[in-house]
């Protein structure tokens, strides 16, 4: 089964290791697919690992894990415009990882 995630912080990459190592193949859905950081795990974890734009990881994966929103302007008209992740699931991990003060 294949796996989008969105992101390419720390936690992305964590996340998209452990599905690998579940048997799943992974695409970092990312702004700069060309960053060292990505490039760097994509070659330590082989043929299940794949990095690309966050429209190429919508179309690639089954399901898709929000776990970084993008920075750019452009790189969320593709994440929020886009309709290929209307027929989709969706895990929404943003809230989850925010690790800012409780606000009242």
């Amino acid at each position: 089964m294949r796996v989008a995630i969105i992101g390419s912080d720390h936690h992305s990459l964590e996340l998209a290791t452990n599905f690998i190592r579940l048997g799943y193949d992974v695409m970092i859905g990312t702004c700069h697919p060309r960053q060292k950081i990505v490039k760097l795990w994509q070659q330590a974890h082989g043929r299940s690992a794949h990095v690309g734009t966050i429209l190429k990881a919508l179309r690639f994966g089954y399901f898709v894990i929000i776990v970084e929103l993008p920075n750019c302007t452009h790189c969320l008209r593709q994440l929020s415009g886009n309709t290929t992740i209307n027929r989709k699931p969706v895990i929404d991990l943003l809230n989850i990882l925010d690790s800012s003060p409780v606000r009242p």
